[in-house]
């Protein structure tokens, strides 16, 4: 189940990365452009790290949308499965019925 809730959480967040990207960027470009200092000694540019922050999540997608495609035949398979029990136990209840009647 852990699994699924990544890939919906992921699900839930890319149609808004866009956005957020271009607004942490435009940002970082005013208080740029306005001489505020908003790096330490010692690390990227904040730009740099939007980049790869960004480059990162779009790797993530990649491998969440590769392991959704692995799971799809397997939740296939457990849906038959699932279908077979409930006609079993529908066949056990009608006969229950029958029997009781």
């Amino acid at each position: 189940m852990n699994v699924m809730k990544v890939i919906s959480d992921v699900k839930d967040v890319e149609p808004r990365r866009e956005g957020i990207i271009t607004r942490m960027k435009d940002m970082v470009v005013k208080l740029k452009k306005h001489n505020v200092i908003i790096t330490e000694k010692g690390t990227d540019d904040p730009l740099q790290q939007i980049d790869n922050a960004n480059s990162n999540f779009i790797e993530i997608y990649g491998r969440v949308f590769k392991v959704k495609a692995d799971i799809i035949p397997l939740q296939a398979e457990e849906s038959q499965n699932i279908r077979k029990d409930l006609d079993i136990f529908m066949k056990e209840v009608e006969q229950f019925r029958k029997e009781f009647l």
